[in-house]
């Protein structure tokens, strides 16, 4: 009889023919195909997360606009009731001076055309804001 060498297990019999055994293919492979997917994540995290923060800032501008705008509208509607009081006055002051009963028979006396002036002095300084 002769004498048997010490078994050897497959992956030992792969490794001495220069084989990789098929298991330890798959499996480095596996390996390799998770380091690949998984830097192709890192690299989606990155992108994202700069996406996210370019939403932020544009989100932020677009509030910024809206706050701006809100403003003027509001400034917008405080001037509109400034001059809405201005031409009530001015209202008023036309009405004042209808009530007024001037005598038909003067025509452009000196009083008269003073009258007028000072009319229309009132009138300028109602429309105006000053009076």
């Amino acid at each position: 009889m002769f004498e048997m060498d010490k078994p050897m297990t497959f992956i030992e019999w792969c490794a001495s023919k220069g084989v990789i055994p098929y298991s330890l293919g798959i499996e480095a492979a596996y390996e390799a195909g998770q380091q690949s997917q998984q830097s192709k994540v890192e690299e989606l995290k990155a992108s994202h997360h700069g996406e996210v923060i370019g939403h932020e800032v544009h989100f932020k501008k677009i509030k910024q606009e809206r706050d701006e705008l809100q403003t003027l509208y509001t400034q917008q509607g405080i001037n509109m009731l400034k001059l809405q009081k201005r031409v009530d006055v001015a209202l008023k002051l036309i009405e004042s001076w209808n009530e007024i009963a001037f005598d038909k028979t003067t025509h452009w006396t000196e009083g008269y055309e003073e009258g007028c002036y000072h009319c229309a002095a009132q009138l300028e300084q109602a429309l105006k804001g000053e009076g």
